[in-house]
C-alpha cells in the first residue's frame, strides 16, 4: 500500500486574513493572476481544514509537484505567495494599432497568408512565420477560406455566384 501524501501547512495567517484577501481578489476577477491566486487560496484553505493532500489536489485539479510548490511557497512567504509572479510571456511584436492596420488592409482586399506575411514585414519590419500570421489573424476575428475544386453537385451557375480566387484568402 502506498504511503499517503502529506505536507504540513503553515497556520501563521488567520482565516480572516485569507477571506479578506479572497474578497479583494474577487473584485478584480477579470485579472488572470487574481483567478490563479484565488485557486491557490482555496487549495490552502482545504489543507488548513484538514482535507487530505490527494483529495485537495484532485479537487483543485493540480499535480503533486504543483501542490508541493504551492505549500512550500505558502509556508515560506504566507499570503504574498499566492499571487503569481510570472510576467505573462514575451511582449507582442505588433501592437493593437498595427494589427488594426493589417485588418484595414484586409478590408480593402482579401489576402493570402503569404501576402499578409509580406505586408507585415514590409510595413512594420516584423517577421512572422506563416503559422504565427494565422494565429494573429484568428485573434483578430478573421477566417480563412480556401476555394474548392468543381463540385459535381453544384448548380450550373455556381461559378458566377462565387468570388474567383486562386488561393485561400483571409476575410472578415
Amino acid at each position: 500500500m502506498a504511503r499517503p501524501i502529506s505536507k504540513t501547512v503553515s497556520m501563521d495567517v488567520t482565516d480572516e486574513e485569507i477571506e479578506g484577501m479572497m474578497k479583494d481578489l474577487r473584485s478584480s476577477i477579470s485579472d488572470k493572476k487574481a483567478l490563479k491566486a484565488i485557486e491557490r487560496l482555496y487549495f490552502i484553505k482545504m489543507r488548513r481544514a484538514g482535507v487530505e493532500m490527494s483529495k485537495a489536489m484532485e479537487i483543485s485539479d493540480i499535480s503533486k509537484p504543483t501542490a508541493y510548490e504551492w505549500l512550500d511557497d505558502w509556508n515560506q512567504h504566507g499570503l504574498e505567495s499566492v499571487i503569481p509572479n510570472y510576467a505573462g510571456g514575451a511582449p507582442r511584436r505588433l501592437n493593437d494599432e498595427q494589427l488594426e492596420a493589417v485588418k484595414d488592409e484586409l478590408r480593402k482586399h482579401d489576402m493570402t497568408t503569404e501576402e499578409i506575411q509580406a505586408f507585415i514585414s514590409d510595413r512594420f519590419g516584423v517577421e512572422y512565420t506563416k503559422k504565427q500570421v494565422a494565429v494573429r489573424m484568428r485573434g483578430l476575428g478573421l477566417h480563412f477560406a480556401k476555394p474548392y475544386d468543381h463540385d459535381y453537385r453544384a448548380p450550373d451557375d455556381a461559378e458566377s455566384s462565387l468570388k474567383k480566387t486562386s488561393a485561400g484568402r483571409w476575410h472578415l
